[in-house]
């Protein structure tokens, strides 16, 4: 049985011998592996651990190394509180309806945490204790497996460190039926001294529930003999499975190809979650989408991708609502969010800070985007066009009551860049964008090709270094007589003559 830590320093601890429980997993593989689905829609190295809080003691796993005595360590990063009094772990002074991470609305669902919309997804049977002790919680896993379901509660402020593999890429057993994980400031990451592979995998059919956790240290390597899915550092949701996740942080997990975080081709629902510094050779630098992904109240930061979406990328249908991208970059298109086909639909939330060398903020190529009440500012266009937002591609966007504001590009449209597709900004706001490059044209918008049309719109404030501060049109501009273009910055617009030009 594992003991709590003494409040100094934690010493080194060293090597266990894996248990016959682990031995046995490891020789027979993990229940779920058989027709392997292959990432066709997806494509760095793990940083420095999280810091833990200052002070507070921890526990380790019993495969914790010696080795990692000095990494820095996350504890969830929230202040979340276990509610003794009604014996809930977790639960929000708000969640009056009783039920642990159950919102006001979700009275009534006669299912503790479960949402409406998650029905069938929750582990069946009593709740299993699971001590601070990495076998244990691989053999918890299994037994669930093994009995179509299980809810296992880990031990508090433990810290299950994984170090080997399955040979397969997976650190723990394949979900493949109704699994929920809940921990009060747990973390469940990678040894540093461990080979390469991924935290969690949901097979076709399993679903999988987490709570309270923080996931850190997932890395997947390039396919190679043997592993077919070397995408979503921290977890894997294969086509037909299904994950909810709620009040967990994804922290420095990577990928060689696609999905630093979370690589998700089935059903993935963030809630009141975090994705952050994570980072893909190649798309997604946060998340890669291919299925069906939702967010709510969940912020995306800090994420990189080499290739597309530093923040998320979608090939699938992404629904995000009152959330945030902070801070993502990638080095091709969409800094917060890039989506290539597919659908998006963005209410209430905000892009902010990101960087791309194309659509600093979203980019939408081959897609059908809605933004409502959504925030673009002070994102980037590194290289090429569109700082705000750069739909392309035959792509369809409408904007309402949306506020694109403070963004630059090196190339043109500091705001938006629209090309070969259509645009409906209504109710919105397009100011304070500069296209400041030695050539750079459409300071506010630039349209090539293409139909903007603007209900109730004010472009204003926006410049560019050569020509069109408010816009560059080369496409056809309508405009409703709410609709101005004044005060821009050099000439007010550029190319075709737009309506309601007032100089």
């Amino acid at each position: 049985m594992s003991k709590k830590s003494p409040k100094t320093t934690t010493p080194a601890v060293g090597p266990t011998r894996m248990s016959t429980r682990r031995r046995a997993w490891l020789a027979t593989g993990v229940a779920g592996l058989t027709g392997v689905v292959g990432l066709a829609a997806f494509g760095g190295a793990t940083g420095a651990a999280p810091a833990a809080g200052a002070g507070e003691p921890k526990r380790v796993s019993a495969e914790r190394r010696a080795g990692d005595e000095g990494r820095e360590r996350n504890d969830h990063g929230r202040d979340e509180t276990r509610e003794r009094g009604g014996g809930e772990q977790g639960q929000d002074p708000e969640d009056k309806g009783g039920k642990q991470g159950q919102h006001p609305e979700e009275k009534g669902d006669g299912e503790q945490g479960r949402k409406p919309e998650d029905k069938g997804g929750e582990g069946r049977g009593p709740v299993q204790e699971v001590p601070c002790d990495t076998d244990r919680l691989i053999a918890a896993m299994t037994r669930a497996n093994a009995e179509r379901g299980g809810s296992l509660r880990l031990a508090t402020g433990c810290e299950y460190t994984l170090t080997a593999t399955d040979n397969l890429g997976n650190g723990l057993p394949v979900v493949t039926g109704p699994i929920t994980i809940e921990g009060d400031k747990t973390v469940i990451n990678r040894a540093a001294s461990a080979s390469a592979f991924r935290l969690f995998t949901v097979a076709s059919g399993g679903q999988l529930t987490l709570r309270g956790l923080t996931l850190w240290g997932g890395r997947t390597l390039p396919a190679r003999s043997g592993v077919a899915e070397p995408d979503g550092g921290a977890l894997l949701v294969r086509a037909g499975g299904r994950a909810t996740v709620e009040k967990t942080i994804f922290t420095r997990n990577s990928s060689e190809r696609d999905g630093g975080a979370i690589a998700n081709l089935g059903t993935t629902v963030l809630d009141h979650s975090t994705v952050e510094r994570g980072s893909a050779l190649r798309d997604g630098g946060g998340v890669a989408n291919a299925g069906l992904l939702k967010l709510v109240d969940s912020p995306v930061t800090q994420n990189n991708a080499v290739g597309s979406g530093g923040g998320v990328r979608n090939t699938g249908t992404v629904l995000v609502e009152r959330s945030t991208a902070t801070g993502n970059e990638a080095g091709g298109g969409g800094g917060g969010l890039d989506s290539a086909g597919g659908s998006v639909t963005v209410t209430d939330s905000q892009f902010t800070g990101n960087a791309a060398v194309r659509g600093g903020g979203l980019r939408a190529a081959a897609s059908v985007v809605l933004l409502r009440g959504t925030t673009v500012a002070n994102n980037s266009a590194t290289a090429g066009d569109g700082g705000g937002l750069a739909v392309v591609t035959g792509s369809r966007t409408v904007a309402e009551e949306t506020r694109i504001v403070d963004n630059s590009a090196r190339g043109d449209a500091g705001g938006v860049h629209l090309q070969g597709g259509s645009l409906r900004l209504r109710g919105g706001l397009v100011a304070g964008n500069s296209a400041f490059g030695p050539t750079s044209a459409g300071g506010g918008l630039r349209v090539d090709v293409a139909t903007l049309t603007l209900t109730n719109t004010k472009v204003t404030g926006n410049g560019a270094r050569v020509t069109g501060g408010g816009v560059l049109n080369n496409g056809a501009v309508v405009a409703d007589p709410g609709s101005v273009f004044v005060h821009n910055d050099s000439d007010n617009c550029a190319g075709t003559p737009v309506p309601n030009c007032l100089g």
